[in-house]
């Protein structure tokens, strides 16, 4: 991600983008589309105080890879829109999704860092929160597969959904009223196991 603007596709040139290395920290203040998304060896993906905006969403048309961190913190929210999430590892290893509380500003005392996981099916590693401020949205249909879990809501009027062996540690909520909101099985094979709890919730 060495270009003077942030990559988003337009009608000129499309962008794959490759962001590795500890060190390497890309806090979102715009909300790009690309083509594809390589997320290695720690780097980071952020949204936080300084993305200028409550809410950012990144769009990849193709696959991201990650062995780094996707993280919302300062309760900000970063939407991730892809079809497939390659986290590159059983779970607890790999790539992880993390929603942190974060720093509290002036009137988000009802607010929450919050990463929406939106139609993807993310395979492997982590999608964990930090603190009692903070979740991992399900929305559109999205799928965890052979994933550690802790914090993941499943929100009003929208459907999650888990294969393989999905180990929940924490509380699993699936909060509505609607009766479109729903966390099901992907497969009679499907497996949610661990020390943690399913709670359905309308509020």
């Amino acid at each position: 991600w060495c270009l003077p603007e942030a990559p988003n596709n337009n009608r000129n040139a499309t962008f794959t983008v490759t962001i590795a290395g500890l060190d390497a920290a890309v806090t979102l203040n715009t909300s790009p589309t690309i083509e594809a998304l390589s997320l290695l060896d720690g780097a980071t993906v952020q949204v936080n105080d300084a993305s200028g905006a409550s809410t950012r969403t990144l769009v990849v048309d193709g696959t991201i890879t990650n062995t780094g961190i996707f993280l919302a913190t300062d309760r900000e929210r970063l939407v991730l829109d892809a079809p497939f999430i390659d986290q590159v590892g059983a779970c607890g290893a790999g790539g992880e999704i993390r929603a942190v509380d974060g720093v509290l500003g002036p009137g988000e005392e009802n607010d929450k860092s919050i990463v929406e996981i939106n139609g993807a099916l993310v395979r492997g590693g982590s999608v964990t929160t930090i603190g009692n401020h903070s979740e991992i949205h399900l929305i559109g249909g999205a799928e965890l597969v052979d994933t550690c879990i802790s914090g993941v809501v499943v929100p009003d009027g929208q459907a999650g959904r888990f294969s393989g062996v999905v180990t929940n540690d924490d509380v699993l909520t699936v909060r509505g009223t609607s009766i479109n909101t729903r966390l099901e099985p992907a497969g009679p094979q499907a497996v949610l196991e661990g020390t943690g709890r399913v709670q359905v919730t309308s509020a």
